[in-house]
């Protein structure tokens, strides 16, 4: 039986692409187009990830002489990207299949913060993940952050669009006599020294033996739907003899019969609760939990790091949370950290050790609390609705081709609804604890 080719993926995604033929901001058709093609990606059983660029809002060259450094102008390009994640996520959704957009640049109030907790378990639930705001730091490209997530989230191959039919020694718009490869090594890139992305992601796809496809990504309208084209492959320093993709679907084509598994949507279901209930853990209800730190990000050895990366949190008393940190280094910037955070807490230093006293909430901040679970609640919901529709495409294409019998296909259909309604009603009843919890003083 035909499968995927690749189980879990990092799409890059650049802001340029985003915009279509226009100069800056978005190009409708273009949007839905990636979306269409990311989504039919998944459908096809493939975990994907995407990390995109910002080009399409915010270019280097625009703040060129009125005196931004380099950190401050990568910080505004962090921003572009966070706002493209979550516009193309927000597409995905549009068109029925759930994705979310997570940052590593913390915006908690527009989309939740990047960890590979997080990712790993929204891409259990099927949902595709929309990734912004780089690493969360300066100097760094969103070529190194795709290679870097990918390895973080096991990805077994990094997919690049690009303007161009492939690979080549110069630009071949400015310089005719360029030539195209249709193969190389990481090492072969760096050596060549090749624009097509930067060294510091050829070496880390080198260091993990993480396979890099570069595809031309055709803008629409321009010779016919198909935006993904013609793909060419670079490599680690080991032999992938797989032939390269002419497009995004190809590299994940679809099972010829597709196989129901209620065991396999059931698992699905369960790791949208899972994830559903790490979101409302993150929710302050004053009562201690370590994870309220999670969103917080600790400048750390020249990067952004979780808290839990550099420090133990534990709940000693109902009230108070205790932080340990590793490195008395660090336990400034964890000190930072918390301040700065939208969290509202005091953090009380006694050597290593940082202590949070949790205070009481306010009416008001608990109402708003209320309204974020209900949110939380009502995006666990829609994956579950997916994931039913998903096992219900697969009852109607067997019952088209006659793989099962009328008899089977309709109890399938009651044991997938079954499975959905027990789900769901575990999301109300774990919205109505977390309500009371919140609402209790």
């Amino acid at each position: 039986m035909a499968g995927p080719r690749y189980g879990r993926a990092l799409v890059k995604v650049s802001g340029e692409a985003l915009a279509g033929d226009q100069e800056f901001g978005f190009d409708a058709a273009t949007m839905k187009t990636i979306a269409e093609d990311l989504i039919a990606a998944a459908k096809a059983g493939t975990g994907i990830a995407v990390v995109v660029g910002g080009g399409n809002i915010f270019r280097g060259r625009q703040i060129a002489g009125i005196g931004l450094s380099r950190v401050d102008a990568d910080a505004i390009g962090r921003l572009a990207t966070v706002m493209n994640a979550i516009a193309l996520a927000g597409q995905i959704n549009a068109l029925g299949h759930p994705a979310v957009a997570l940052s590593a640049e913390p915006v908690p109030e527009a989309l939740d913060v990047y960890t590979v907790r997080h990712a790993l378990a929204h891409l259990a639930a099927g949902k595709i993940v929309v990734l912004g705001g780089g690493i969360g730091v300066p100097l760094l490209t969103t070529d190194t952050t795709a290679t870097m997530r990918a390895v973080e989230l096991g990805c077994d191959v990094v997919l690049k669009g690009t303007n161009v039919d492939g690979i080549y020694s110069a630009d071949p718009k400015r310089d005719p006599t360029a030539v195209r490869f249709d193969r190389l090594t990481a090492d072969e890139a760096i050596a060549r020294d090749l624009k097509v992305m930067d060294t510091a992601a050829f070496a880390l796809a080198r260091e993990n033996r993480l396979p890099i496809i570069v595809f031309w990504r055709r803008r629409v309208g321009a010779g016919g739907r198909g935006p993904m084209h013609r793909g060419h492959r670079l490599t680690a320093p080991v032999t992938f003899p797989r032939i390269p993709p002419r497009n995004l679907q190809e590299a994940y084509p679809m099972a010829a019969s597709p196989t129901f598994d209620l065991g396999d949507l059931t698992r699905r279901m369960q790791s949208s609760i899972a994830s559903f209930k790490h979101e409302l853990g993150t929710l302050r209800t004053g009562r201690a939990s370590p994870n309220l730190l999670d969103p917080i990000q600790v400048e750390a050895y020249g990067q952004s790091m979780h808290i839990n990366q550099v420090a133990t949190v534990s709940v000693p008393e109902p009230r108070l949370l205790s932080v340990q940190v590793w490195d008395r280094a660090m336990v400034g910037p964890v000190e930072k950290a918390i301040r700065e955070s939208s969290l509202g807490l005091n953090p009380q230093t006694e050597g290593q050790v940082i202590r949070l006293r949790i205070p009481e909430l306010t009416q008001d901040r608990r109402k708003d609390m209320v309204k974020v679970a209900h949110k939380y609640a009502e995006g666990a919901r829609v994956a579950i609705r997916h994931i039913r529709r998903d096992g219900m495409d697969i009852l109607k294409a067997k019952e088209k081709d006659h793989s099962m019998s009328e008899d089977e296909n309709v109890r399938a259909a009651d044991q997938v609804q079954k499975e959905t309604d027990k789900h769901i009603a575990e999301i109300d009843q774990l919205l109505a604890q977390k309500e009371k919890e919140i609402m209790t003083v």
